[in-house]
Formats: C-alpha cells, structure tokens, sequence
C-alpha cells in the first residue's frame, strides 16, 4: 500500500500539564492510493533528529488500519521515504 498525500492539518499543544506527561504531537490527513483517506498523528516532541523517520513509520503502522468488515487489517506502507519527505521534509 502506498501513500498518495500527507496534508498537515494542526499541531496541537496542550494548554496545561496532566501530571503524566507532556507531549506536542501533529496531525496529518493521509491520502491513500486507492482513495480512503484516515487522520494519523505524530509525536516528534523531543525526537532527535536521526530517529524522526522511523517515529513516522511506527505511527503509521500503529494507526492505519481500516474496518475491513469483521477484522482491522494492517496495512504497511511502501514508501515511507517519500512520506517521510511530504510530512516532514522542510525541517
């Protein structure tokens, strides 16, 4: 399966601590090649640098799984370079 668009929809703050922790994470509308579309997020809050690529791969694998009927099937992603790249290539 392959990504066709990541379009960048907000990065949200939290206005306050919860005691357990604090993260910023970014929220993305992923595009499919066959059209379905699903809202993932990132968190790349204090992630360096050299780690951000496969902090993208495990979000997505973690959050792109479609109701397929009467089980969620996983869907791995091909082309994590270029998604890579449409998320997060300007930094």
């Amino acid at each position: 399966m392959r990504i066709k668009e990541c379009k960048f929809i907000e990065h949200v703050t939290p206005n306050m601590s919860c005691g357990t922790g604090y993260s910023e994470y970014d929220v993305f509308l992923i595009t499919l090649d066959d059209g379905r579309t699903k809202k993932v997020s990132v968190d790349m809050w204090y992630v360096p640098k050299d780690k951000m690529k496969s902090t993208v791969r495990e979000a997505l694998d973690r959050q792109l799984r479609f109701d397929m009927g009467d089980h969620i099937d996983e869907i791995p992603v091909d082309n994590i370079d270029e998604v890579y790249e449409m998320m997060y290539g300007n930094i």
